[in-house]
């Protein structure tokens, strides 16, 4: 069990609420950069990676995708979450 499991459920949580997405993957990622200067600093912090495809992407840019997630997920910003890598896709694509 990592430190960061009620992160990752949280962020689920939150995607899940507000995207309902018709499929969802959230993987912690933190153990890969273990040692790395700023999680010696913030340890409670850590690196994840959303694969998310929504309908509510549909039609929207990349970056209109990455700005409505980072909407949402902006009170674990500066906390919870140091590093977060995003795929979004839309319920068109494949």
């Amino acid at each position: 069990m990592s430190i960061h499991d009620d992160t990752r459920r949280e962020i689920e949580n939150i995607l899940t609420h507000s995207f309902c997405p018709l499929s969802l993957v959230v993987i912690d990622d933190s153990d890969a950069h273990r040692g790395h200067a700023e999680s010696r600093l913030r340890p409670t912090a850590g690196h994840f990676k959303v694969i998310m495809k929504s309908a509510q992407f549909d039609g929207l840019a990349q970056v209109k995708r990455h700005r409505l997630v980072y909407d949402k997920l902006a009170s674990l910003m500066d906390s919870k979450i140091h590093a977060l890598s995003l795929t979004l896709t839309s319920s068109l694509e494949p």
